[in-house]
């Protein structure tokens, strides 16, 4: 390496070993997950490295470094939220027919025992993410349906 290759190095460790606990913070803002946080942080250092030569004052290298973390938090929220809806429409399509039939036996009307089971998994989907594994979330749906169901009968005295 000649000097002047050595001393960008210096100064991109040195602005890394600077910014790099404040963007962790920042990151972990966002995702709510310090591990992550973490690999969202070195790997917005390391694209940024291959283009280096591109900013000169720290202050503009400082910018660009927070709104490339926060811009990396959003797509990794972005694509989490596609995984976590793909994975629920999966979980809907598997357990929709049995749900239905339960619900069908409690109130005798199909049309209402798929609008219960419809009903159940919009009114969950903001809680999707707290169930640990699938047994929870089926024994759950089970649950509320039947739940919902019988509210439905007393409601409607069906």
């Amino acid at each position: 390496m000649t000097s002047e290759p050595k001393s960008k190095f210096k100064n991109y460790k040195n602005l890394y070993r600077i910014l790099y606990p404040q963007l962790s913070a920042v990151a972990n803002h966002y995702v709510n997950n310090i591990e992550e946080s973490n690999e969202i942080v070195q790997d917005v250092f390391l694209n940024a490295w291959a283009d280096y030569s591109g900013l000169e004052n720290e202050h503009d290298m400082t910018d660009f470094f927070y709104d490339a973390v926060i811009n990396a938090c959003v797509d990794t929220i972005k694509d989490e939220q596609k995984s976590k809806f793909k994975s629920y429409r999966e979980l809907f399509k598997i357990l929709h027919p049995q749900l239905s039939a339960i619900a069908y036996q409690y109130v005798k009307d199909f049309v209402v025992a798929k609008e219960i089971v419809q009903e159940v998994f919009l009114n969950a989907w903001a809680d999707y993410s707290e169930f640990d594994d699938e047994n929870d979330k089926t024994v759950f749906f089970y649950d509320v349906v039947v739940n919902t169901c019988v509210n439905t009968i007393k409601e409607k005295q069906i």
